[in-house]
């Protein structure tokens, strides 16, 4: 079984979604699933995580054309009219009292998984800003398995989509291609973790952005292959980055939202037990 974890911090109304939809897929039963906070400090955040509540968030989400009939996203408007705390239905791990940043965040977290599933061969390493495509886990999983039909090494990191950037045309007959990634959804193996455990995941890091692109550098620079799926297996909705507030999440090459993915995505009406 491959576990799933979620890095998160201070982003409550982006988390219920992400969880919302999550939970509507086609995850198996048992599967590990893991909320990785990054030091929120609020009580908005507290009282999600330990209470079964109403909770009041302040995301406004957009309401152009673009957002609801292109992507179909006024899904995600309907789903955070009611945000009911999560009251231990899905474990939460606090990575550490102040926020470590998106890069050391994310290697404690895959690394936790690891070491707390030794079996797996693998681990998804989501972020808290996506809805999905039903069958996202079987089709991440099946892209790796398939790896002779797009490489000849083995899948060190796969992501599931790719913001701002079309897949070259050329490739689309391949379930995967060799490219640049985005963070919000990944499958890491267990060889990328150990080889690169001690040269990059156990490092701690100056940077605070660009976890993607420094990861999957240190990945294709080992004998294993980095790249992503296609067609992409979920859509991301962050429309607010809390490392690049100033970055608009309006559509265009360099937009925060990226308008690859289209629906239907799985959309649970609460967040069920995972």
């Amino acid at each position: 079984m491959v576990p799933v974890g979620i890095i998160t911090r201070e982003r409550v109304a982006y988390l219920d979604v992400t969880l919302k939809s999550l939970s509507a897929t086609q995850l198996p039963v048992g599967a590990p699933v893991t909320i990785f906070d990054d030091g929120s400090h609020s009580k908005t955040a507290k009282n999600y995580y330990e209470t079964a509540k109403p909770i009041r968030t302040t995301a406004k989400w957009p309401t152009d054309a673009s957002w609801k009939k292109t992507l179909g996203l006024e899904i995600v408007n309907k789903a955070n009219q009611k945000v009911l705390g999560l009251n231990g239905k899905v474990p939460v791990v606090t990575l550490a009292r102040k926020p470590l940043g998106v890069v050391n965040a994310s290697c404690r977290a895959i690394t936790h998984l690891f070491k707390e599933n030794p079996a797996a061969p693998g681990v998804f390493l989501l972020q808290d800003d996506i809805v999905f495509k039903e069958d996202w886990y079987h089709r991440m999983l099946d892209t790796v398995a398939r790896a002779e039909e797009y490489t000849d090494k083995e899948v060190g990191l796969l992501a599931g989509l790719k913001l701002n950037y079309a897949v070259d045309k050329g490739k689309r007959n391949r379930p995967a291609v060799a490219s640049g990634v985005t963070a919000q959804c990944l499958y890491i193996s267990r060889q990328a973790h150990d080889v690169l455990y001690s040269s990059y995941i156990n490092k701690k890091h100056r940077i605070n952005r660009r976890f993607d692109d420094t990861f999957r550098k240190a990945v294709a620079k080992t004998d294993l292959w980095a790249g992503c799926i296609f067609p992409f297996v979920c859509q991301h909705i962050g429309i607010q980055s809390l490392v690049r507030p100033g970055k608009s999440w309006k559509r265009g090459r360099t937009g925060r939202v990226g308008y690859h993915v289209h629906p239907p995505y799985a959309m649970a009406a609460e967040v069920k037990k995972l």
